[in-house]
């Protein structure tokens, strides 16, 4: 889809939005030039805006301030046509601070449809403040409408096959399933260095997407055999189920909840509440 083809198809109140994330984590923002409001007399230019702080990063696009001496001192109710202005290019974006992470929640997106132009190298997924899902694969410009039935997705359902060993480097997880388009895809667990000797942190992962991190303790140290659910909130809404391979119980850590365990029956539990067993349900055989 080119420019002139998205400029004949936006509506007044339409926020355009660039953003390319494949230098995020070396102190550039994802935010790019690109970005303007469509009004009835054409597109007006934006500025973005970049935060990263303790809790995530935040960008926004607005449009630039009025400097006309004049117009900043009329008093607020001769300015209505202005402010309305500034609430309808109002769009702001949130997402956690892991440079692996491509959900982004959008926060704010004027009074129009936000259109996101994706010039990166992965695909990005966005929900909007309705709990809608949305997928823009790179290179594609994509606007977030309930409509856009080519860019809408539904949360994935990630089954863990875990085991007291889960390899032959003691990491718990033995195989990950995800539930795309009707049939079971695999998954992949990266692993890294953890917090402590006997740990190492698990990224679980589907194509473009980290879709949460774990943290697995290896008995062969300080015999704490047990996976730990360091974040699987803030990239991006999941089912999460999971499935003992073992023959002994496995033990679930999970911050602020009290440790549970993953009977050895090889039945289906969700993972955040392993106290009411359930099957999944669905018309497609397990994997």
């Amino acid at each position: 889809m080119d420019m002139a083809d998205n400029s004949l198809q936006m509506k007044p109140g339409d926020v355009f939005v660039t953003l390319d994330d494949s230098e995020l984590g070396k102190g550039k923002t994802p935010m790019k030039k690109e970005l303007y409001l469509m009004t009835e007399a054409g597109r007006k230019d934006l500025e973005g805006s970049a935060l990263l702080y303790a809790k995530g990063l935040r960008l926004g696009a607005v449009l630039p301030r009025c400097e006309d001496i004049e117009q900043i001192f009329q008093p607020l109710e001769l300015r209505g046509h202005e402010l309305a202005e500034y609430r309808q290019a109002s769009c702001v974006f949130r997402k956690n601070p892991d440079p692996d992470d491509n959900f982004y929640q959008v926060e704010t997106g004027g009074t129009g449809t936000v259109w996101i132009k994706n010039s990166g190298q992965r695909s990005l997924r966005f929900q909007t403040a309705d709990g809608l899902l949305y997928r823009v694969c790179a290179g594609s410009v994509q606007p977030l409408a309930p409509n856009n039935r080519l860019a809408r997705t539904e949360p994935p359902r990630v089954l863990l096959d875990v085991d007291r060993d889960g390899g032959p480097l003691d990491i718990r997880i033995r195989a990950v399933h995800i539930l795309d388009g009707g049939s079971w895809h695999r998954g992949d667990v990266y692993l890294y260095c953890g917090d402590y000797t006997d740990s190492y942190h698990l990224r679980v992962q589907y194509q473009d997407d980290c879709l949460g991190v774990f943290e697995a303790y290896s008995k062969y140290f300080m015999g704490r055999p047990a996976l730990d659910v360091l974040d699987v909130d803030s990239y991006g809404p999941a089912q999460w189920y999971v499935r003992n391979l073992d023959s002994a119980a496995l033990k679930i850590l999970w911050a602020g909840k009290n440790p549970s365990e993953v009977p050895a029956d090889q039945r289906v539990y969700p993972l955040g509440n392993l106290a009411y067993p359930t099957y999944l349900e669905q018309e497609v055989p397990l994997p």
